[in-house]
């Protein structure tokens, strides 16, 4: 049985990452089952929990058809939610997630999200941007598994201690320089230029 206390911590966004465009063109629906099943793959490889942070999390209480809950359960995976399941509505999802943390405990976390304007460059480090309009796909399981460490969690806010995993700063300059070319092809000038500045900072570039 998994520590909830200990265990890695997914923040998981829906649209856009498992709930698509596709999913809705092709199904007449938002969940995208491929999505659905390669957020069970993150979460099984990584041996992790979940936290619900995107905005459908409100609908769970109104009983809203096709909730967030109703979904995860289509799919199996709301034995993977965290007990504290889903961040408050803060109307910043950086804030959400520190108050999250500051509640359960400050533990190894990643984030699987299509956007990356809100958050701070802590956050930045430890996020998978996903495209909005096809949600996780093959390469992101890959990237969770480095990012989460395949159970050996790394500490990305303290990747350059001696006793840090080699792979972890390389590893930071890496998604953030993905993260940085897909806000330029986006025309996100604002966050490319952060997240320029956070590597040119790093002193692996010194």
């Amino acid at each position: 049985m998994m520590n909830p206390d200990s265990a890695f911590v997914w923040f998981v966004d829906f649209d856009g990452v498992i709930c698509t465009t596709r999913a809705n063109m092709a199904l007449g629906r938002f969940d995208d089952p491929v999505a659905f099943g390669l957020l069970g793959r993150i979460l099984r490889d990584t041996d992790a929990l979940m936290v619900v942070s995107s905005t459908r999390r409100g609908r769970a209480d109104m009983g809203t058809p096709n909730n967030c809950l109703d979904m995860l359960a289509r799919y199996d995976l709301t034995s993977r939610l965290h007990p504290d399941w889903r961040t408050g509505d803060l109307s910043s999802r950086s804030r959400e997630i520190a108050d999250w943390l500051s509640r359960n405990g400050h533990r190894p976390y990643g984030i699987l999200d299509d956007e990356r304007c809100d958050f701070t460059a802590e956050q930045l480090h430890r996020l998978i941007h996903t495209d909005m309009e096809f949600g996780l796909n093959p390469r992101d399981v890959g990237r969770a598994r480095r990012l989460a460490g395949t159970g050996t969690h790394i500490d990305l806010a303290h990747a350059d201690r001696d006793d840090a995993p080699f792979q972890a700063p390389r590893l930071t300059i890496s998604n953030q320089a993905h993260a940085a070319l897909s806000a330029l092809d986006e025309g996100d000038d604002e966050s490319a230029r952060r997240l320029l500045s956070i590597i040119a900072g790093h002193p692996l570039a010194q």
